[in-house]
């Protein structure tokens, strides 16, 4: 026997298939974010822990991608709108040097952030950089400070620096700790912590040194 179905069933029949059709997909994860629409503010620094892992710190907080750039998560709500000049890691641990709240350091790949300033009189940092386990910071006017437990807490090692100096960058070769500001490049034997410059006083800032490692 052939089944006739009445007009309004059918009505409501395409209603409800038309409905499902649009239902929209599930929400992506709020943190979850697009490369090219949704990392905020001028680009500043950043830190590359494996192929996949990447960390960028922009004039509005600190970004990070688990998938080599193809998404990115906005980490730590203390780093909302502070501008983050360097970023520096060891293994899980990550350092962040910024402008207003001083340092900050994860100890688990970024998730969870707390202050690390014992010791330093400046929530102006400008450079962060990691010596096995010494960790150096640059501050404006002249400062540079060394941590030798992970951060805990801080030692001022700015002998010899400028006052007026600002350390935007710092890197280490070796055994020596260079120092990159607006006075030129300073060096430093990580032994005596004693800088002395290296290049003309007048010169641009220095915003930024690499380092790697030389082969004969």
């Amino acid at each position: 026997m052939r089944s006739v179905v009445p007009g309004w069933l059918f009505l409501v029949l395409v209603f409800l298939t038309r409905c499902a059709a649009q239902t929209p997909a599930p929400a992506q994860p709020a943190q979850a974010i697009q490369t090219d629409r949704n990392v905020t503010g001028q680009i500043l620094c950043y830190a590359i822990n494996s192929p996949d892992i990447i960390y960028v710190g922009t004039s509005d907080g600190i970004f990070r991608s688990t998938d080599a750039g193809k998404t990115w998560i906005a980490l730590a709500q203390d780093l909302v709108d502070q501008a983050v000049h360097s970023i520096n890691l060891s293994e899980r641990t990550v350092f962040a040097a910024t402008e207003g709240v001083g340092i900050l350091r994860s100890t688990d790949d970024g998730n969870q952030w707390g202050p690390a300033n014992t010791g330093v009189s400046t929530k102006y940092i400008l450079s962060i950089a990691i010596d096995g386990t010494r960790v150096f910071a640059g501050t404006t006017n002249g400062g540079v400070f060394m941590s030798e437990n992970a951060g805990a807490n801080w030692l001022d090692v700015h002998e010899g620096l400028p006052k007026d100096a600002n350390v935007y960058s710092l890197a280490v070769v070796g055994a020596t700790i260079y120092a990159g500001t607006q006075r030129g490049v300073f060096t430093s034997p990580s032994s005596s912590l004693r800088w002395s410059k290296i290049t003309d006083m007048h010169q641009p800032p220095v915003p930024a040194m690499w380092t790697d490692r030389i082969v004969p």
